[in-house]
């Protein structure tokens, strides 16, 4: 009788998915574990070895015990480099070359400092959008290097794009008041200013930049402006960044003539973008809409729609 292989440890169990906390990223196999952890060890080599959610997973719902046990037992394992590898290596996975740079990385990153580490953890963590994770390994950080202005930046950066502007603004104040030289942070923190309405904030910042090149500055005046409720002034420099092909000056200026009942201008203004910039669709389908001109809004909607790769909706 010939034998079949099993192309899958896990493939033939209809499991639930198990999704990594470090990551947010979910599996539904063992084979896809593997992959991740290979791609993503910083973050979830502990999730793998020191909590037992996802060795409970792989007994529980991939119904592969002997693999549950074997993870178990590679806990005593006291190289890291050794312990990861001996994980992956439970199935003929990865080739050899794969694991030898994989040694040489984990071997690398285990001769950083502490800080170094925690560092590049959070870097990652970034990466793949896991913010509030990132902030708690940047912020373990300066419990070795208190005075590690770009931490503070990423801090900053990570509270972004968690919409909490207050935060970032007192995290890029911070790193500011240690190096009040880098234009990079100073965009940042302008930046986190106008979005938590500081503007007076903003103004003061602005002006130890105004001789720096690009369409930022006259963006940042506009939005300013724009945010005191002086529209004609806002208007003159987005002018000025729309010049410089500033696409967010573009929508901008848009919204002031479309605040103003200037709706062909407004559309004169989004026509400068291209024809398959989906937010430019949208914003035109609305104007029309507004005009009550429902043929020209639906066909803006149905290009969008065209044009969609999942922007629509989120």
């Amino acid at each position: 009788m010939a034998t079949d292989l099993i192309l899958a440890a896990s493939d033939v169990y209809d499991a639930k998915p198990y999704k990594f906390e470090s990551t947010n990223i979910s599996v539904y196999s063992f084979e896809q574990a593997l992959y991740h952890c290979y791609h993503y060890w910083k973050e979830s080599w502990d999730e793998i070895f020191i909590k037992d959610n996802f060795t409970k997973w792989v007994q529980d719902e991939l119904k592969l015990s002997f693999i549950a046990y074997e993870i178990k037992k590679m806990k005593s394992i006291r190289n890291l480099a050794d312990r990861i590898i001996a994980f992956l290596s439970i199935t003929y996975y990865f080739e050899d070359d794969e694991f030898e740079k994989l040694r040489n990385e984990i071997q690398e990153w285990q001769n950083q400092s502490q800080s170094e580490k925690l560092k590049e953890k959070g870097d990652a963590l970034v990466a793949v959008e896991s913010f509030e994770k990132a902030i708690l390994a940047y912020k373990a950080v300066l419990t070795y290097d208190k005075k590690n202005f770009v931490v503070m930046n990423n801090i900053g950066v990570s509270y972004m794009k968690l919409e909490k502007y207050d935060h970032a603004q007192d995290w890029f104040s911070r790193a500011f008041d240690i190096c009040n030289d880098n234009s990079k942070l100073i965009f940042n923190l302008i930046e986190a200013c106008i979005y938590n309405k500081d503007f007076d904030s903003a103004e003061k910042y602005i002006k130890l930049i105004e001789n720096e090149q690009g369409s930022e500055i006259s963006y940042f005046k506009g939005e300013i402006e724009f945010g005191k409720g002086n529209y004609e002034q806002a208007i003159s420099y987005y002018k000025r960044a729309v010049i410089k092909n500033d696409s967010l000056a573009i929508f901008r200026l848009a919204d002031i003539y479309i605040k103003q009942k200037q709706f062909d201008t407004a559309i004169k203004i989004l026509d400068m973008l291209e024809s398959s910039n989906i937010k430019a669709l949208i914003s035109k389908s609305m104007i029309y809409e507004e005009c009550s001109e429902y043929s020209k809004a639906i066909r803006c909607i149905e290009k969008a729609l065209l044009y969609d790769t999942g922007e629509i909706g989120r």
